[in-house]
This record gives structure tokens, sequence and C-alpha cells, in this order.
């Protein structure tokens, strides 16, 4: 169990928050135990802002915004930033949005003010034919590493495109289709930056050790100027409807090994049923419980591995299951042993305790986790972009408090039901196929 001052710091994170004029968020948090800051810009911007013909823009800008700006020569971002000792420097895509960061030595915030403003205001000067061909040309090579030959990476399209219908910003997944990223010209590029590059889409948060009214004054200094544009319209899509369980089969070009996928719809992000999913994911899969695993294998089943997941999307959110079997495994039957499984888990959940024994591992992964200066500002800008309230950490832990073996049986039997899609993908027979590119 966490102590009461453990319980306490896992749910605290202090702050100061403004928004200048242009509409940007500004989030401070201060902590001047380590001479360093995590400086995170949080970007409304991901697959769910494509439109469809145009998938994977989001994930090229990310690649874009490293190449260069008005006073940053090209090629010339990252190696300025570790010259002046920044360390995790990065920027990821994600279904909904799109987070740059860097954690700084505390003397050298200003440049770190400075690169992230001059990226804001003045990509698209810096911006050209020469540099979008070669970014496209580096998105296409990363999808042909983490997708195309990557284990289950084409069977992970399929079930995408199995969930999501015609015209689902999330159809592609992050990366997009190589014939969406090929097709994108200067002019769509510069368009979807002006749309959604944008002060008031954006959150931008410092965490470590600075004096509010000092980062207040540089946050101006760099920021401030910059022009105001409209916020983006909030995108609105359907979460996808599925009625009764579809069974497609598959070639997998390059596991060794049959997998099943099941994946059903879930609840908005943070919405009810939403904690008892996670905790659902983490009884059936996680090491050291793995509940699943011990049900099929007592069930005559061989099994491989297990593993699930809640993703909590705006655009429709889903929990996933994947069970690696050997060769020869049908998936018909295992399909019904995991039903049987899933009707059992409230009967296995029923002690309080075994829901108390997960709420206190997330606190304590929390309280791990937020050692982490960038962690944590991650994190706050996370709910700054969902809730418009940095201060939710508290809130969100409670929802696990509230979990009940009944509120889980119920969340369980109502949500992980028969309507689904199943994927059931088996190694290709003979010599490797050759993988066309998507």
């Amino acid at each position: 169990m966490l102590s009461t001052r453990a319980h306490a710091d896992v749910a605290e994170l202090s702050f100061v928050r403004e928004v200048l004029e242009n509409g940007l968020t500004v989030v401070y948090h201060r902590d001047d135990r380590v001479p360093a800051v995590a400086v995170a810009v949080w970007y409304d911007v991901g697959a769910l802002h494509e439109q469809p013909g145009r998938s994977g823009f989001a994930h090229l800008f990310e690649h874009m915004m490293f190449q260069g700006s008005a006073h940053i020569p090209r090629d010339t971002m990252i190696s300025g930033l570790e010259r002046r000792g920044a360390t995790q420097i990065n920027g990821t895509t994600a279904f909904d949005r799109t987070l740059y960061h860097e954690v700084m030595p505390s003397s050298e915030l200003p440049y770190a003010l400075w690169l992230e403003s001059d990226r804001m205001g003045w990509f698209l000067a810096a911006l050209d034919q020469q540099q979008l061909d070669n970014q496209k040309d580096v998105v296409k090579a990363e999808r042909r590493d983490r997708v195309n030959d990557r284990p289950y990476g084409l069977v992970d399209g399929l079930v995408m495109h199995t969930l999501y219908p015609q015209g689902h910003p999330y159809r592609e997944n992050v990366i997009g289709s190589a014939k969406d990223v090929d097709a994108a010209t200067l002019d769509e590029i510069r368009a979807f930056f002006l749309q959604h590059y944008v002060p008031a889409n954006a959150t931008l948060v410092l965490a470590g050790d600075f004096e509010v009214p000092e980062a207040k004054e540089l946050v101006r200094k760099y920021f401030a100027s910059l022009p105001a544009r409209p916020r983006p319209a909030g995108v609105k899509v359907d979460p996808p409807e599925l009625r009764g369980t579809k069974l497609f089969r598959a070639t997998e070009p390059i596991a060794n090994q049959p997998r099943l996928t099941l994946v059903w719809g879930g609840p908005p992000p943070y919405g009810a049923g939403a904690a008892e999913l996670d905790y659902a994911a983490s009884l059936m899969a996680d090491p050291g419980v793995g509940w699943l695993d011990d049900y099929l294998r007592a069930a005559g089943v061989e099994v491989i591995d297990v593993s699930a997941s809640f993703l909590e999307l705006r655009g429709g959110s889903r929990f996933e299951l994947h069970v690696v079997v050997p060769e020869g495994t049908q998936p018909e039957p295992l399909i019904k042993l995991i039903d049987r499984f899933v009707l059992t888990l409230s009967t296995h959940a029923q002690d309080q305790r075994d829901i108390d024994a997960y709420r206190n591992s997330l606190e304590r992964g929390t309280l791990f986790r937020n050692e982490s200066l960038l962690n944590r500002a991650t994190l706050l800008a996370a709910y700054e972009s969902m809730f418009d309230d940095p201060g939710k950490l508290a809130w969100d832990l409670e929802r696990y408090k509230l979990v009940t073996p009944e509120s889980l049986r119920r969340v369980v039997l109502t949500t992980l039901g028969q309507n689904r899609i199943a994927v059931f993908a088996e190694p290709a027979k003979g010599a490797i196929q050759k993988k066309a590119q998507k």
C-alpha cells in the first residue's frame, strides 16, 4: 500500500495556467530539485484531423518540423539543442495530438522557448519542395519498417480497415498510407500548417527549475507576438458501429505464428466504463496476472503470447485483445473459449482486494512516472487538451477508486460481448511473399 504522503503526492501537480492574447495556453509547473526544465508543446492535431485521401499529414508534419524554420538553418535544430545540453528531444504523433519536447538545463530555457516559437510562427518561411520530398521518403521508409516489415504490421492495417468505415480518419492509422503521403502537395502542406499549427490550438508546458514570473516574461517575449489565428473547429466522427462477430482470415507474411485479434468499441476517453476496461485489460494479460493465459492453458490451448489494451480515442475508442498461438490452432474454438472467459471474469474479480491491488499498482506507477519532469509536462498538457484544466490528476485517479466488482462485471459484459471484429492471421505458406507497399 502507498503511504498517506505518497497518495497525496501522486495526485498533486501544482501549476500556474495562463492564456496569451493570441490564444496560446501556457502551463507552468515548478520543481527546483533538479536544475532542468522540460519543455513540451502539444498541438491538437493528429490522424483525427485529416481528410479522406490525405492520411498521414500530421505525422509527416512531425518530421518536417525538425527540419528548420525561418531563423533555424535546415537540419541544425537537433544539433543546436544538443550543443546546449538538451536531452529527450523528440516529437510524436498520435490519433488525436502531436507532441514536441526537450529537456534543457535551466539556464538554456530561453533558447528552447525561442526555438519552439520559431517553428510555431516561422516554419513556412523555410518550407520548400525539396524539404517536403525528403520527408516523404523518410516517412515511407518508416512505414516499411513499422508496417510492411514488422510482424503483424500489415494485419494490424487490415484490423483498422475492418473496424473503421471508409472515410473515418483512423482508418489508415497515424502513419498514413504511402499513396496519400506521396500525393501531398506543397500548397496542401501549407494549408494544413495554417489551419492546425496556430497558438490557439497549442499548449506549452514548462516543468522544472525556474521562477514563474521570469518564465512568464520569457514566454511573452518569444510567443506573444505570434499572430492569432482561429482555432480549428472540433472534429466529430461517429465511433465504429459493430453488429455481431465478423471473422476475417488473413495471411501474415512476417510472423511465424498465427494470431487472433478481437476488437470491441468502447466509451469515449475518461467516460463511464473506461476505468473498468483498463482494469479488464490488466486482468487479462498483465505479467503476474494474466488470467486469460491461465484460463486457455487450463482448457488445453497452448498459448504463446496474450496482450490486451484499452485505447481511449476521441474518434472511437477500442479494446484490443491479441492471442498468439501455435500453427494448427483454429480460431472458432479459441473465440468460444475467450467468450467463456469473459463471462467468468466477474466471478474471478469478485474480491475487492483484486481491484484495490490494481488501483494501488496504478498509483505506484503514476508516482514513479511522475518522477520525470517530461512525463509531468506531458500529463499536464494532456489534461489541458481534454478538459481545459491541467489539474485533473486527482480526479483521474479517483475514477479507479470507484471501480467495484459489480461495475467491472457490468462493463465487461456490456462492452466485451458479441459486437466485435475478429481477425485470424496465419503465416504465409512457402516462400516469403513480396510485400506490396500499401
